[in-house]
C-alpha cells in the first residue's frame, strides 16, 4: 500500500520559491528550490537569482511607461541587444524577437549568444530576453546562460518564464461604495 503513495509523492512537482515584485508584489514568478538569491549585477534589477552553482542567472528588472504612451517592444528588445555590443560583448548573428503572449500580455521573446573575450580568453554566453508589456511597465526577463547552457538550465529558466503571473488587486477607487443600511457593513 505505501509503494503507491511513495509513486504519487515522486510525481508531484519540486517546490519553487514564488518571488513576488513591484507595487503590492502585483507580479510573480516562481523559481526551482536550487536557484538562491544573489547580489544583482546593477541597481535597476529588482529580482535577481542564480544556480546553486553561480552558473546561471535570471534578472528581472521594470521600465516605465509614461501615461497615454504604449510600450514600444521592439525597441526595447533593440536597445537590450545594443547595450549588448556597448559593453563589449560580440553578438552572433542578429536576433530578432518572437511574438509571443505570456499570462495574456504581449511579449517578445529573443535568443542573443554572445561571445566576450576576458584576458585573452573567449567565452560564450546565451542571454534569453524576455520583453513583456504591462500596462504602465515593460517588465525585462532575462536568463544568463554559459554558453549555450545545459538542457537542465534551459528548461529551468523556460519554466521560470512560463510561471509568470499578474496578481489583479483590487484599486481603492474601483471598490464600489458602501450604503448606509448595507449588509456588508457588518
Amino acid at each position: 500500500m505505501r509503494l503507491p503513495i511513495l509513486i504519487l509523492l515522486l510525481a508531484l512537482p519540486l517546490s519553487a520559491e514564488k518571488v513576488a515584485f513591484d507595487e503590492n508584489d502585483r507580479f510573480s514568478v516562481d523559481f526551482p528550490d536550487n536557484w538562491k538569491k544573489a547580489k544583482p549585477p546593477q541597481d535597476n534589477i529588482v529580482v535577481h537569482r542564480e544556480t546553486e552553482d553561480g552558473e546561471a542567472a535570471f534578472s528581472i528588472s521594470l521600465l516605465g511607461v509614461a501615461k497615454g504612451r504604449q510600450a514600444d517592444l521592439d525597441g526595447t528588445l533593440d536597445t537590450f541587444i545594443k547595450n549588448f555590443s556597448r559593453a563589449g560583448m560580440t553578438v552572433k548573428g542578429k536576433p530578432k524577437g518572437q511574438p509571443s503572449m505570456i499570462d495574456g500580455k504581449k511579449a517578445l521573446v529573443a535568443t542573443v549568444p554572445v561571445e566576450i573575450t576576458l584576458e585573452g580568453q573567449v567565452s560564450s554566453i546565451t542571454f534569453f530576453l524576455v520583453v513583456l508589456e504591462a500596462k504602465e511597465r515593460v517588465i525585462i526577463m532575462q536568463a544568463t546562460l554559459p554558453g549555450k547552457g545545459t538542457n537542465e538550465q534551459r528548461k529551468q529558466c523556460l519554466k521560470i518564464i512560463g510561471s509568470f503571473k499578474e496578481h489583479y488587486v483590487e484599486e481603492e477607487e474601483d471598490k464600489p461604495e458602501k450604503k448606509s443600511g448595507d449588509p456588508s457593513d457588518e
